[in-house]
């Protein structure tokens, strides 16, 4: 599986996506839930982030793919010692302030 280049493990990579998503102005105070995929390259860089199920608010979701899509490269995934593209699916619940 590919890791994040930080170490570890998920949670370091969704630490990273938490402290730098930048909530709009114009989100509502509740918690909101997504979804979302992305495919880790062969050479670690982060391809075709998207949402797979949307928080509700547009301006969040387009958000959540911007922070996706700047996460720095990770190590490649790997089987039988060649470098593969991997997808990753997650789900995250944003609490708003």
């Amino acid at each position: 599986m590919p890791e994040f280049r930080t170490g570890g493990g998920d949670a370091a990579w969704r630490q990273y996506l938490q402290r730098h998503i930048h909530l709009p102005a114009t989100t509502q105070e509740a918690p909101n839930r997504f979804v979302a995929t992305f495919i880790v390259s062969e050479t670690g860089a982060i391809r075709q982030a998207r949402l797979a199920r949307s928080s509700g608010i547009a301006a969040l979701d387009a958000e959540v793919v911007r922070a996706i899509r700047a996460l720095p490269p990770f190590r490649p995934g790997q089987q039988n010692g060649v470098n593969v593209s991997v997808q990753l699916s997650f789900s995250m619940i944003i609490c708003l302030q």
